[in-house]
């Protein structure tokens, strides 16, 4: 019985204080571009990148045994202590050990790792890409998230035929992106092409429960405004706990960096998806549609 009165009050809650809610979106928001704003301050850089977008070097070593990744590790980061390195390990059956740096050349780290078998006898491949190719891919990248917009809004007025609620639909998938974003931003996430990869899905992901919202309550049977967004809100909830449900299980069972990062990306999108559509873009609407129903009753 509790439970029930709780889930009446909350729902109350929902249904009479839209306006609040319109402004813990807003605030919510602000907030978090003022935190990312002062990483940005703080760093230089809103977001931080690997190499696939700033340049640099990448060495994937065929290594035998863990002991010999410690060592290789050990050895380079305490000739290059001032230097940006990182690892990271894949294969399962046979071991790869990927060293990625912006800073060091592949001869720096050939000379620095000479002693150890692995260099010796050459099992290492060496990916050089240059600044300006990362640059460029990076900005390329960008304009197709720019024209992702553009073309998800122009297709989104053309099927409602109603500038305001599609304006909705547009303004919740900004939300989600940016403020997936700046968490990311503020995790201490290096962004890869395959992370810029997972914001274009976000997207796609975003807009599909912000149009079943805009259908249930511009065009739903329920008379009551209540009902059609609560009506929409269960088939929503249980489309986005669904998928996130799925990235869970795919981030625990993956031991690929870039899978974990799609992944990461994505639920943290979805997880913002759901206070952005359900909070934000439904009280938008109800704003909207007291508004026009009071227009045509003057």
């Amino acid at each position: 019985m509790k439970s029930i009165k709780s889930l009446s009050k909350i729902r109350e809650f929902y249904s009479k204080r839209y306006n609040l809610l319109v402004a813990f979106v807003i605030i919510f928001f602000f907030a978090l571009m003022f935190l990312a704003f002062i990483k940005y301050l703080r760093t230089g850089e809103f977001v931080q990148r690997d190499i696939t977008l700033k340049g640099g070097v990448i060495v994937t070593l065929n290594v035998k045994t863990e002991e010999e990744i410690l060592s290789i590790k050990e050895s380079l980061l305490s000739k290059f202590k001032d230097k940006e390195i990182n690892f990271r390990e894949i294969g399962i059956t046979e071991k790869n050990l990927v060293i990625e740096t912006p800073d060091l050349s592949e001869e720096d780290i050939v000379q620095a790792l000479s002693n150890f078998e692995v260099v010796k006898n050459k099992n290492y491949t060496i990916v050089r890409v240059g600044s300006s190719l990362g640059q460029s891919f990076y900005r390329e990248i960008l304009r197709a998230i720019i024209f992702s917009f553009i073309l998800m809004a122009i297709i989104v007025l053309i099927y409602f035929r109603n500038l305001v609620p599609s304006l909705y639909i547009v303004f919740c998938a900004f939300l989600d992106t940016t403020e997936t974003l700046a968490i990311v931003s503020l995790l201490d996430m290096k962004l890869s092409s395959a992370g810029i990869a997972a914001f274009l899905m976000l997207i796609g992901y975003s807009v599909d429960t912000d149009i079943l919202l805009t259908l249930r309550t511009l065009k739903s049977r329920f008379e009551e405004l209540d009902e059609k967004i609560f009506d929409a809100m269960k088939t929503g909830l249980a489309m986005t706990l669904t998928t996130i449900g799925a990235l869970l299980v795919g981030y625990l069972l993956s031991t690929s960096t870039v899978i974990k990062e799609i992944m990461t990306i994505l639920i943290i999108g979805l997880s913002l998806d759901i206070f952005n559509t359900w909070v934000g873009n439904a009280s938008f609407l109800k704003l909207y549609i007291k508004k026009r129903e009071k227009h045509k009753s003057r």
